[in-house]
């Protein structure tokens, strides 16, 4: 290979290595190409996310099967700069979202610059808003996009637009399209034509096979699927006095109803980050319970706010499964446990029934896209995991602390 074919290589991984999607600022879900580990949680390894699915309902279709997941991520803050300031925002509805029968729902943010310009004797203004667009998928995925632009010129009273046909930056297959502020179409992997609500995960959408075979979502939280049938319907508010239900017809012809229960919480965060100003809410609804239908339940609480007793920081703290296993977090390292940079946890401590007393520990830092990753298991053995973004490039694998077992070196080849 020559020198110049090297370096082609070399910025092409770095190009695919540097994608990150910016959904959230944390990738939730289970990326394409990522690093998981754990079960039955599954802990992103890049930026320490724990992701939790919970089967409400899965049934075969003419074409399409529908499915219908409860997930639940643990990255629920984000830094959000605006008007020159910076807060800790947090994401929607606290890290749960319905997998909406894999419909997802498709999210833009704006950024709009303004610039004076001279219009004859006066001057006028010209104002380009930039939209970016990002696919949340059924299962909690991010997937991103690029961008459009939508320009309005005061001083010739005219609206310019541009457009996009584009696939996904983290080469999952979905492509979108979209001109303005508005998307025209988003298609799956397989072809599937999805009509996707927007900026919510509520709402009417559907999911369209090769063969138009379609899976729908009505306003009210009625899906219908491939049949014809009333496959599963949403009702509540997500409140204490009025929680979620699903309800869909069991084999024996009666309802089975899963019920997602809340309480109500005082939310306020005390990272310390510099610069950054901390969050506060009363009355905020978490999940504490979703009761299944065979009398089970799982069970949540939430991550204490450091020096202030009573209030939580909304970042999961612990899941009790239907089996009566129990799954503890606990957050340190970095800021009160955040990087401060993207809101991903700094350091997990996570302890399962499997282990006892003793718990498995991921501490995470970052240096721009460069992130590291040390996890340390219940019998004291590291391994050092090293990312650009989500994606990983080398992993050292040692027995106890020190002492070098084998280091794997992620590669891409290509030909030239």
């Amino acid at each position: 290979m020559t020198k110049s074919g090297f370096q082609l290589c070399l910025f092409l991984l770095l190009v695919l290595a540097c994608e990150v999607p910016s959904f959230g600022q944390v990738p939730t879900g289970t990326p394409p190409m990522s690093s998981l580990s754990g079960g039955p949680d599954i802990v992103n390894l890049a930026n320490l996310n724990t992701h939790i699915a919970i089967p409400i309902l899965s049934k075969s279709g003419r074409g399409l099967p529908f499915t219908f997941i409860l997930t639940h991520d643990s990255s629920v803050w984000y830094p959000v700069t605006s008007s020159g300031s910076t807060s800790w925002q947090p994401v929607t509805n606290w890290g749960w979202s319905g997998s909406e029968a894999k419909i997802g729902y498709i999210v833009s943010t704006e950024s709009e610059t303004a610039r004076i310009v001279p219009c004859g004797k006066l001057e006028s203004l010209i104002t380009t808003t930039v939209y970016g667009w990002t696919y949340q998928d059924g299962f909690a995925t991010p997937h991103s996009f690029g961008a459009t632009t939508v320009t309005v010129n005061q001083c010739t009273n005219t609206t310019t637009q541009t457009s996009i046909d584009s696939p996904a930056v983290d080469g999952s297959g979905y492509t979108l399209s979209a001109t303005g502020g508005g998307v025209t179409s988003l298609v799956g992997p397989d072809g599937n034509i999805i009509n996707a609500p927007r900026d919510a995960n509520t709402g009417a959408g559907s999911i369209q096979d090769r063969n138009g075979n379609q899976i729908s979502v009505s306003s009210s939280g009625v899906f219908t699927d491939t049949l014809g049938q009333t496959a599963l319907t949403i009702a509540g508010s997500g409140t204490p006095t009025s929680p979620f239900t699903y309800t869909y017809p069991a084999p024996s012809g009666a309802n089975a109803v899963y019920t997602e229960k809340y309480t109500s919480q005082t939310i306020k965060t005390n990272f310390g980050c510099s610069g950054i100003t901390e969050y506060t809410a009363s009355s905020v609804p978490l999940v504490s319970e979703i009761d299944l239908p065979d009398g089970t339940k799982y069970m949540f609480t939430y991550e204490p706010t450091p020096g202030t007793p009573g209030d939580v920081t909304g970042r999961i703290a612990s899941v009790t499964l239907p089996t009566g296993g129990e799954i503890t977090y606990a957050y340190s390292g970095g800021s009160n446990g955040i990087v401060c940079a993207d809101g991903s946890t700094a350091t997990l401590t996570r302890t399962t029934p499997d282990t006892g007393a003793d718990s498995w520990t991921y501490a995470h830092s970052e240096t721009g896209t460069a992130w590291t990753t040390t996890i340390t298991d219940p019998q004291s053995n590291k391994t050092v995991l090293n990312f650009q973004g989500i994606y990983q490039t080398e992993r050292q694998v040692y027995q106890g602390a020190s002492t070098l077992l084998k280091t794997l070196l992620q590669r891409k080849h290509c030909k030239l």
